[in-house]
This record gives C-alpha cells, sequence and structure tokens, in this order.
C-alpha cells in the first residue's frame, strides 16, 4: 500500500479504500475461469509472504515479519483455484487451514495433495510419518514428483 500511494501520490489508507472498492468488482467482471472439476489432482501449500504491517503480520523463523498465504493449485496446468490469505506468519498450516474457505472445498475435492506440515488432516494427501519422520519409500517420491 505505501508502494503503490508513493507511486500515485495518493496516502496507504486512501490506496487501501480504493483497492477494496474495486476488487470485489473486478472479480467479479472477470467470473469464474475455474473449473471445479474432481477428476484432476489438487496441490495445497502454504507459504509466507512478507510484510511490514504489524497489524496482521507476525515474527516468524523465516521472515521478521510475514503473512501466511494458502494456495490450492490444480496440478495438471497449475491453474490458481483459490487462495486463502491472512493470519500472521508464526502459525503452522494445519492453523490457517483450519476454518479458511479451502477447508469446505479440498473436503468436496477427492484428490488434494499436501506436504507434511498438513500431516493429520484426513481429506489431504500427505506423506507417510513414522517416528516423526517421513518415510521416503516409493509412495513419498511418487508424491514429491507430482
Amino acid at each position: 500500500m505505501r508502494e503503490l500511494g508513493a507511486l500515485c501520490s495518493m496516502s496507504k489508507s486512501q490506496v487501501h479504500r480504493i483497492l477494496t472498492d474495486l476488487t470485489p468488482r473486478l472479480g467479479a467482471l472477470l467470473g469464474s475461469p475455474v473449473v471445479l472439476d474432481r477428476r484432476p489432482t489438487w496441490v495445497l501449500d502454504g507459504t509466507l509472504v512478507p510484510t511490514r504491517d504489524h497489524a496482521a503480520a507476525a515474527t516468524s523463523k523465516n521472515y521478521r515479519w510475514s503473512c501466511n498465504a494458502q494456495v490450492l493449485v490444480r496440478a495438471s496446468d497449475l491453474t490458481v483455484i483459490a487462495v486463502a490469505a491472512g493470519g500472521p506468519g508464526n502459525r503452522n498450516d494445519t492453523s490457517h487451514y483450519r476454518g479458511s474457505a479451502l477447508e469446505s472445498m479440498c473436503r468436496s475435492h477427492p484428490r488434494v495433495l499436501a506436504d507434511g506440515g498438513y500431516r493429520g488432516i484426513p481429506e489431504l494427501i500427505t506423506p507417510v510419518f513414522l517416528n516423526h519422520r517421513i518415510v521416503r519409500d516409493r509412495a513419498w517420491r511418487r508424491h514429491r514428483r507430482r
């Protein structure tokens, strides 16, 4: 917001108000390009986004201040299906996943791959763990390649 405000010679609050107003309108014009077909495999992963906003962010191990964003992608053509953003970066992926809009989408889809950070969630396909370590077998290699 600060960078856009400096670029357009306006305050960051004004930029935030404009983006908050225009984003849903532009999204309604574009429609939904993603077909929610149940056959292809989806991939879910969380990533840390560095930010300077201390109200929504928190200190984490990789970045000083960051927010967590969950991204759901179709594996065949890497089309982004949904993004759930928000939440401090010092929480684990499962706590961001629970209660988000992605949870209901993933429950209705039969094949959603996720990394080891999502273990314990039954609707996601994660690597197998034994004694707090990933079992590196043929299934793990296939999962990793996907």
